[in-house]
This record gives C-alpha cells, structure tokens and sequence, in this order.
C-alpha cells in the first residue's frame, strides 16, 4: 500500500512538472514571437539590409573615430565634436577632459534602422535622414593598456548625400572620460 502511494505521488510530480514545463514553453514562445522590432524584419523574419550609401557612410565615422585614438585622448575628443550631429554638437563640449581613449569594434552585420531621429523636421535634410543601431564592443585605453571594455549599441544619424556627395553618418553625443 504504502509503495502505490508512493508511486501515486511521484506520478503526481511528474504531471505537475510536464504541465508547468508547457506552460513555460507555451509562455516563452508568446514572448518571442512579440519581440521583433517593427521596420527591422521583412515578411520572412530576415533583416533588411541597411542602404549601401548609409553602410559606407558609418563604418568611415567608426574608423575616423577610431584612428583619432591614435593621437591620444584630447585629439580624440576634439574629432568627436566633428563627428556628433552637428545639431548636437555643443552637447560634447561639456564634457570633462578625456584621460583615456575608446575604440568601437562594430558588428556591421547588425547595422539596423532605427526610424527618424529625434528632433527632425527642421529641415530638407534633418527630415531625410535616418536613424541606426550598430552593435559595438568598446575598448577603453589608457596609453596602450586596456582598462575596461563594455558592449553597447551605438545609435547614428545618416544624412542623405548632397547633389554628388556622400551620405555622411554622425555619432549621438557622448563624453570620453
């Protein structure tokens, strides 16, 4: 008798497991299917590919970002102020003296848009361009030694190219320390 109990019991559990594992399951697949971001995936579920001009126009930011580290931490943040939204601009120029430098080593293949930056509108320009999302991994230096690393997305404004220019992609601010 007290074996059949037993066995009663532990079928008890193993029904109450299988059926709170369902549940689970039928839980994260309700989470997962209302996580794509809208105007990041086709019909297919794959990404969009960002527009060409717009690819090229932010991976010359990241490496001229990236080549003023070279130079050390003030010229670094000199050339950030010439690579932010030129509309935001001042923004950068409170921040702090830099006494180290960044380096963004992008995942260009996860280059997505991001919509109409913020504020737009203002004029021909600011009302064409279009925001994006790069995943990065940052490296902070300080001389030659990496003192600190950290993943981010960073979020860049592409402005259509002038009559026979290129596009050009400006850096959101943000403050080297």
């Amino acid at each position: 008798m007290a074996a059949e109990a037993a066995g009663g019991s532990a079928a008890r559990v193993r029904g109450a497991r299988a059926a709170l594992v369902g549940a689970l399951l039928l839980a994260l697949t309700a989470v997962t299917g209302c996580q794509a971001d809208a105007g990041t995936t086709d019909t297919s579920g794959t990404r969009a590919a960002p527009d060409p001009a717009a690819d090229t126009a932010v991976r010359a930011t990241i490496e001229a970002f990236n080549a003023a580290a070279a130079a050390g931490p003030a010229d670094q943040q000199h050339r950030l102020a010439d690579l932010v939204e030129p509309d935001r601009a001042a923004e950068v120029q409170n921040c702090p003296a830099a006494t180290s430098t960044v380096r963004f080593e992008p995942v260009y293949a996860g280059l997505r848009a991001a919509g109409a930056p913020e504020p737009a509108g203002q004029t021909a320009a600011d009302a064409a361009a279009q925001s994006y999302l790069l995943p990065a991994l940052i490296r902070i230096y300080s001389g030659e030694r990496v003192t600190g690393t950290d993943l981010t997305t960073l979020h860049l404004v592409v402005r259509p190219a002038p009559v026979g220019g290129d596009s050009e992609a400006y850096l959101t601010p943000f403050c080297v320390n």
